[in-house]
């Protein structure tokens, strides 16, 4: 009679080895070193982890997609989707870039358009 139980951190079954006293067998609840690390580190299973946030690109507003090998900190601090988007937001002013509020805008005249709106739109014709 084989005792099995389920991985806490993949869900994978573990089975119990004939040499494994009860003692041992009780404290067992992940199947592998790595599995033990993640569940260690974020005190929850696998399915359970938040998933990632979408996240647009602060220069044209398209998806930012993770990179293959990104670490969670690169992902975390990105905010553009490439070098040219980038390179706009070194330019542009940081006061009115990032810690701008509402009253600072109106009090600079800025107007903010969303794209794709007909305001928008409208704005853009008149500058092709």
């Amino acid at each position: 009679m084989s005792q099995t139980k389920k991985c806490k951190w993949c869900g994978e079954t573990i089975t119990r080895t004939n040499r494994q006293a009860p003692s041992v067998w009780k404290t067992i609840k992940v199947c592998s070193k790595s599995c033990g690390t993640s569940y260690k580190w974020n005190k929850c299973s696998k399915a359970q982890m938040p998933t990632e946030p979408v996240k647009h690109c602060v220069h044209c507003e398209t998806l930012l997609v993770r990179k293959e090998g990104e670490h969670r900190q690169a992902w975390e601090k990105r905010k553009y989707c490439n070098k040219s988007c980038a390179a706009f937001g070194s330019t542009r002013s940081k006061a009115v870039f990032e810690g701008s509020t509402v009253e600072d805008e109106m009090r600079l005249g800025l107007v903010r358009y969303v794209r794709g709106t007909d305001e928008f739109n409208q704005i853009a014709r008149l500058y092709a």
